[in-house]
């Protein structure tokens, strides 16, 4: 059964027999023909089902030898903890992880929903800028659409209208 972690099962003299369970337990969500449980070893559990929980981060934009690998979903999890990390952009949840073999990464957050082009490389140096453009965005009241990190002098944004 996909959602089996692990199963034993013990006998249990003269008449019982014991059974223990583990399931998997899902920490994304892999957008790809459809939506899919990951683990946080990037694997495939099983397809979403009709009325099951979906609030879990989406990792997309994946060709599927990189899902069968799963190194670029561990990737993206790394991305998205990395981000975390930072105390202001904490605040700002991640929706999804989207790969992209051009451009690299882009994150898209919740509330407010805005995407962030990441990039390939330096994520840490990135989210400092990234956490300093969003300060002086807030203060001035504007709110963006776009933020394009992938420059090294410089960010691009675009606003919301």
């Amino acid at each position: 059964h996909p959602w089996i972690e692990t199963a034993k099962v013990f006998r249990m003299l003269p008449n019982k027999i014991k059974f223990i369970v583990e399931e998997k337990k899902p920490v994304a969500l892999l957008s790809q023909d459809s939506l899919y449980f990951l683990d946080a070893e990037g694997k495939k559990i099983a397809p979403v089902r009709a009325g099951e929980n979906t609030d879990f981060l989406i990792i997309s934009g994946l060709t599927s030898s990189q899902v069968e690998n799963a190194t670029m979903i561990v990737q993206a999890y790394e991305l998205a903890e990395e981000y975390q990390k930072n105390e202001f952009l904490k605040d700002l949840t991640l929706s999804e992880v989207h790969w992209d073999e051009t451009l690299g990464f882009f994150l898209f957050t919740k509330h407010p929903s805005f995407e962030i082009r990441v990039g390939k490389d330096e994520y840490s140096k990135k989210f400092l800028r990234l956490q300093k453009v969003l300060k002086d965005l807030a203060h001035k009241s504007l709110a963006p659409r776009l933020v394009d990190l992938n420059y090294s002098k410089k960010v691009v944004v675009k606003l919301s209208k």
